[in-house]
């Protein structure tokens, strides 16, 4: 079940009545446009026209938050570990305070121009400000420099981390990294960091990471020079990339103890996390956003997956990979999967064999390349029994692609063969904590899978447990021979959540009073599609609140229809295959004298019809017409019977079961013909 609300009978959303500006609704503002004391900002207007045509029709603005998530302890998954989090292995220091705070180069990653930096030798500065890279032009010679004055002295005897990834437009013969106490690289007082001798190729990112310990330079204690220089075989107008710059005295912070790749892991953390602004984590942060594939759910079909050996199609959502007898191996891939050796991965896939033939094998698969360096994680086999795989690794080598596989001992047998997978997901875990364990996602992904598909509607309600959407039937006895059957329906019943987006009481209070008064309806999305049923309020309780700020309330609904979808259009052609009887709603505008409406059988050829004489009426009128609830309003009152004329016989017409009619109006301006179309589940 993707979406479930509450409906009144005009199939409206409880939202549209929220109180948003001087005591008028959203559904006032935008439809009834009353007269304000103080107009509303155009954006509070634009904002409410987003809110009210979502709630209304249900169009969504791409990019646009109608959804709000995170606010709730139900919704909220993990407290993620950000670049402000205390670690104890780095002293008690943060990622920020290490790779931000600790680093005594100013405007290291070139995001405030080029402040900070200067030429020194050879070079003219310049700024990509599209890439936030540092460009220096070779103004002649073989050798140039660049760099800055450090925030503080390198102390002698400390250690110091230093990273940095820069390239060349041509071929480069010589580069270091320095520190001294001079302009110029070349001079006796000179430091190198590291120094690299052959031939660096042009345009290809030189990356360097190093733990080095200071010495003095020729007793100069003061704030010393940091740059790079590069030597050159012929003197050339060159153009220098600078992507970043780290200098970090891990003595002063008291980290000196960690090793390079230690520092090297958590660098690469505070990259992956330094974009990361929430504190917390909802499940669709960790499960869409991390999320490596395309389409892991096949809510979109067979969007985002590739055949190898196989035919792709979709059912219910589960995707269908189908055996086509060319090779042995069936298989499809997601290429939009990409992670970089010594990122972990978490992996979660559900999925049987449907056949009777029982597979070699059936796994999925992360790979680098054309399937050559692999990682592969089997199911167990048990025909058309569900089975699930999930678990945590770290990849050694980069990986473009995930596969899922079933294999069979030649071509000939894995045709037609075919594996049914309810989902595959894949999460980059080190973007928001490496300790997270494979137990805790899994139980995050199976609430994840529970509560995605319910609609959260701002202010109001969460949704969560339905039951009773079922049928049951009761059947017709005599002498204990059973000589037909009806339908009995179950109650329904919907735990629902107050508090989430306002105070708990007057959220439940505003529910409340949208539903008396009115038949309700529930609606759902399967889907598929949208189906309904009419309901009444059966029981509502109120408690205390739980921990001061939620209200947490099983409702029950006494269900009144079969489930329906709604069948509208000018006119109609439709088939009842149900029990029941079809019901017409006609609704428009009347200018004229004869109004009609028709329902032919197209088999018969028989035809029903209501005519009605307006000859006495004031026109033109708001037209309602309803065989249902015997309703016929004209401009909103409940006076239309008198005008029928009854010559045809007919007031209201019904469309039994087994029979398919064509159904039009005339007389009736912009004409809307609903029918509820009675659903078998």
């Amino acid at each position: 079940m993707r979406e479930l609300k509450i409906l009144n009978k005009n199939y409206e959303v409880a939202n549209l009545y929220t109180v948003v500006y001087e005591g008028y609704t959203i559904k006032e503002i935008i439809e009834d446009a009353p007269v304000y004391s103080v107009t509303p900002p155009q954006h509070y207007l634009d904002y409410w026209q987003k809110i009210y045509d979502y709630f209304k029709t249900g169009t969504k603005v791409p990019g646009y938050t109608y959804l709000p998530q995170g606010q709730s302890k139900y919704d909220v998954a993990y407290t993620n570990k950000t670049i402000d989090d205390p670690i104890a292995e780095l002293n008690g220091h943060t990622l920020r305070e290490v790779f931000e705070e600790g680093n005594i180069l100013t405007n290291p990653y070139f995001e405030e121009n080029v402040s900070g930096w200067s030429n020194y030798l050879q070079f003219l500065l310049s700024h990509d400000s599209v890439n936030k890279h540092l460009l220096a032009t070779v103004q002649g010679g073989t050798i140039a420099t660049f760099g800055q004055v450090t925030s503080e002295p390198l102390i002698a005897g400390d250690k110091y981390f230093h990273r940095s990834r820069v390239k060349s437009s041509e071929n480069v013969s010589y580069l270091i990294a320095y520190y001294n106490g001079s302009n110029n690289q070349a001079t006796s007082y000179v430091r190198n960091i590291y120094s690299t001798n052959g031939i660096h190729q042009a345009n290809t990112w030189f990356e360097r990471s190093l733990i080095f310990t200071a010495t003095n330079v020729n007793g100069n204690t003061g704030n010393l020079r940091f740059g790079f220089g590069f030597y050159y075989t012929t003197a050339q107008s060159q153009v220098f990339t600078a992507d970043y710059s780290e200098l970090i005295n891990i003595s002063r912070l008291g980290i000196d103890n960690l090793s390079q790749a230690q520092l090297e892991e958590y660098y690469s953390l505070y990259v992956a996390r330094k974009n990361i602004t929430k504190k917390v984590l909802t499940y669709a942060d960790i499960f869409e956003e991390f999320q490596l594939l395309t389409n892991p759910d096949f809510n979109d079909g067979t969007n985002g997956w590739t055949t190898f050996a196989s035919t792709l199609s979709e059912l219910n959502n589960n995707l269908l990979i189908t055996g086509d007898g060319a090779n042995a191996t069936v298989r499809t891939y997601n290429d939009s999967f990409e992670a970089l050796s010594g990122e972990k991965i978490y992996y979660n896939a559900k999925a049987k064999i449907t056949t009777a033939q029982a597979p070699s094998s059936y796994y999925i698969q992360f790979t680098s390349g054309p399937f050559t360096a692999e990682y592969r994680f089997n199911f167990s086999y048990l025909q058309n029994v569900y089975n699930t795989i999930s678990g945590v690794f770290t990849a050694s080598y980069n990986l473009t692609t995930m596969a899922l596989h079933h294999q069979y001992v030649d071509s000939a047998t894995a045709n037609g063969k075919v594996m049914e997978v309810d989902y595959a997901y894949a999460l980059n875990i080190k973007h928001f904590d490496e300790l997270i364990t494979k137990e805790q996602l899994d139980t995050m992904l199976a609430h994840y899978l529970l509560v995605k598909n319910i609609v959260i509607y701002p202010e109001i309600y969460v949704p969560t447990d339905p039951t009773g959407f079922g049928n049951r039937y009761a059947f017709l006895e005599i002498n204990k021979k059973v000589y037909g059957h009806e339908l009995d329906f179950e109650n329904m019943n919907v735990n629902l959540l107050f508090g989430v987006y306002k105070n708990a009481y007057d959220s439940y209070n505003q529910l409340m009073n949208f539903i008396i008064g009115n038949e309700g309806i529930i609606s759902y999305d399967y889907g598929k599609g949208v189906r309904y049923s009419d309901i009444r309020l059966i029981k509502s309780p109120k408690t205390e609140l739980d921990d001061g700020r939620y209200l947490k309330e099983k409702f029950d609904f006494k269900r009144l229809t079969p489930f329906y979808t709604l069948e509208q259009g000018s006119s109609l052609t439709i088939k009842n295959t149900h029990d029941w009887d079809l019901k017409l709603v006609v609704s428009g505008t009347v200018n004229t004298n004869i109004v009609y409406i028709e329902a032919e059988e197209t088999t018969s050829g028989l035809t029903k019809t209501v005519k009605f004489d307006f000859t006495a009426v004031t026109k033109p009128f708001n037209f309602y017409y309803n065989s249902e609830t015997k309703q016929i309003l004209i401009n909103g009152i409940n006076n239309g019977y008198q005008y029928i004329d009854f010559i045809q016989g007919i007031s209201f017409i019904s469309l039994p079961k087994d029979t398919e009619h064509l159904i039009w109006t005339t007389g009736i301006t912009s004409p809307s013909i609903t029918v509820k179309k009675w659903v078998i589940d």
